[in-house]
């Protein structure tokens, strides 16, 4: 490409790319003229081949424009993307847009349900590797963040904790890679199990905030208590609750700071059962008349 006296680099390639957005996307264009994938992948060998990561990322930004803005990109171009470009890139060269880029992508494809398990672990190992192997802590945090609601997301889809074990599986096995490479590569070895323990930690986090009216349920009714894991840096401040019951029975509860919406309707439901089996049977009578009809609030 010839160097221009009016533009940079950077301005030509935005002009070619708008262009090619009007050739093929706008309205207007002849029907028979199709973005394929040959396109793509012209497109593809000419700018990863570019060793301006800046020029890269205007074409990654390209792309993501067009996915979000569902122009031009059909199902079979997004999929040939995701599943036969992408995972070539080296995890070490992602930036936040080719990465958003991922993302978007990946999302795409889950929320239409045609995912391939095969074509998918390819994905999902790609953004193990950049969470783990990327220089980019913004970027290496935000694959970390995607990981996350990827696994919790898809066990609140199918109600299976098979891929909570692979979760678990796969950050202990960077762990033990990077503990076996500790003595070669001291910095990367300490940087990966940096990473692995935030994630582990932000994953059980996330995990018992989405569950935690089942954990606190669990602690109610066989005083088992997850929570005696969380070893606080000082003292959590503290709030109280009042809740009333229909017959005047008042009851306080104390909650941490930290403690979860799903906390509280485990407590009011486990007081009001308690309640209610203290109950006479003539105010049991009574409260069902209240809620048939209507008068209970």
């Amino acid at each position: 490409m010839l160097k221009s006296k009016f533009y940079s680099p950077k301005e030509e390639i935005q002009i070619r790319l708008n262009f090619l957005s009007f050739i093929f996307i706008n309205a207007g264009s002849h029907e028979n003229l199709n973005f394929s994938q040959e396109h793509v992948n012209i497109l593809w060998d000419v700018f990863t081949k570019c060793e301006s990561t800046e020029i890269i990322d205007e074409f990654f930004d390209w792309l993501l424009n067009q996915v979000k803005l569902n122009n031009g990109l059909n199902i079979d171009i997004i999929k040939h993307i995701l599943f036969e470009k992408m995972p070539f890139l080296k995890p070490e060269s992602f930036s936040l847009i080719s990465l958003d880029l991922l993302q978007n992508l990946h999302g795409f494809i889950l929320s239409k349900n045609c995912e391939n398990p095969k074509t998918f672990s390819i994905v999902v190992k790609l953004l193990w590797d950049i969470a783990f192997k990327n220089p980019n802590q913004n970027v290496s945090m935000n694959a970390s963040r995607h990981l996350n609601n990827y696994y919790i997301n898809l066990l609140s889809c199918t109600n299976r904790f098979d891929k909570e074990e692979e979760f678990i599986r796969s950050c202990i096995s960077y762990l033990k890679d990077a503990s076996i490479l500790l003595p070669i590569s001291c910095n990367q070895s300490l940087l990966i199990i940096e990473r692995a323990v935030i994630l582990l930690k932000t994953y059980l986090e996330v995990f018992y905030a989405r569950y935690s009216y089942f954990f606190r349920t669990l602690k109610l009714s066989s005083n088992f208590d997850l929570s005696m894991h969380r070893i606080p840096e000082k003292p959590e401040p503290t709030i109280n609750i009042m809740v009333c019951s229909p017959f005047n029975d008042k009851n306080t509860f104390e909650f941490s700071m930290f403690d979860y919406i799903g906390d509280l309707r485990a407590e009011v439901q486990h007081w009001w059962r308690s309640l209610r089996r203290a109950m006479d049977p003539t105010d049991v009578d009574q409260l069902i008349c209240l809620v048939l009809n209507g008068n209970l609030f």
